[in-house]
């Protein structure tokens, strides 16, 4: 095992003469032994020998010429400061190698919140969420990696520069919840969102019907299908969330009553007569799902209905405007 006074020249030509070699650098005096092993394919690597607790360690400071010589010297000496601190280098070496990528990690996340009995709508959200912008962009790093300022800059590009400011506030409770699952996991010491403000103010939008114009939103119903016909018309009459009704099941629906499941506190709605002819209405016909009562596919209920929405939105326009 030759020992040299290594320099940038000399790691860039040095040649094993076996399938591998290692060469100490005797310039280095910090303590342990620090050097490079050449390959014999070429590939060259840093590394540091060291004792801890009376045994020798090894640990991999990096690979030339992605890490330079003096990035490998400054990673040696930093090693060697935590031996000094009662610290295992090597060993957190081991388990940061080992740990979970963010996309690894993510899905690990979904399943938690799939068995912790999070709402299939919002766990829906979540996951479009984390595989349409979190992964593509981080996906291949680790979850410790991942500091407040890249945080930062992934929700402004959303709120700004995509123009979608509430999927930018949502992303950050999706990310919040994320990050302290990986607290408890001990994948990361903090949560580096703790101080992290929403990127965006929201203002909600409140727009109250009138009497008037219920009613004739009522009637164009009728133009609907019998799925979307029913739908809408238990959405205006039990005044519940949209991804409550879209989910709801046919085991749940007992003459007048629905008993809404999804939701942090089972609870049971009245169901007026209109409601449930509706209801009935759907049964009776062929686009009523045999679990799901909206459903799209069997055992899938209806994930869009703005399509639907918009058109009932612009026909109740053009009424307006011909009564006018």
């Amino acid at each position: 095992m030759p020992s040299l006074r290594l320099t940038d020249e000399l790691v860039r030509t040095l040649e094993p003469t076996g399938g591998q070699e290692e060469f100490y650098d005797r310039s280095f005096r910090a303590g342990g032994s620090f050097g490079v092993r050449v390959g014999a394919g070429g590939r060259r690597a840093f590394f540091l020998i060291f004792s801890l607790h009376g045994r020798r360690k090894r640990i991999t400071l990096g690979r030339y010429p992605v890490v330079s010589l003096s990035q490998a010297r400054a990673r040696a000496l930093e090693v060697l400061r935590a031996v000094a601190d009662g610290r295992d280098p090597a060993a957190e070496q081991r388990t940061y190698r080992s740990a979970a990528t963010v996309e690894e990690f993510c899905g690990q996340f979904i399943e938690r919140q799939r068995a912790r009995g999070l709402k299939p709508s919002t766990l829906r959200e979540y996951q479009r969420f984390l595989e349409r912008d979190v992964v593509p962009v981080w996906g291949a790093r680790k979850l410790q990696d991942i500091g407040a300022e890249e945080i930062s800059e992934l929700l402004e590009r959303i709120a700004f520069e995509r123009g979608s400011p509430v999927m930018a506030n949502r992303g950050r409770v999706v990310l919040n919840r994320l990050f302290e699952f990986g607290r408890s996991r001990k994948a990361v010491q903090s949560n580096p969102l703790s101080d992290l403000s929403r990127p965006s103010t929201e203002s909600p939008v409140v727009r109250a019907l009138t009497f008037e114009q219920l009613t004739e939103i009522w009637g164009l119903l009728d133009e609907e299908d019998v799925l979307i016909r029913a739908l809408f018309k238990v959405l205006l009459l039990t005044g519940q969330k949209p991804g409550d009704v879209m989910t709801m099941r046919w085991e749940d629906v007992r003459l007048d009553r629905w008993r809404v499941r999804e939701h942090p506190v089972p609870h049971e709605i009245f169901l007026v007569p209109q409601a449930a002819q509706a209801l009935e209405e759907l049964r009776d016909s062929p686009k009523g799902g045999e679990d799901f009562v909206f459903a799209t596919a069997p055992g899938r209920p209806i994930s869009y209905i703005r399509g639907a929405a918009k058109r009932l939105n612009q026909r109740h326009r053009s009424l307006l405007n011909r009564q006018g």
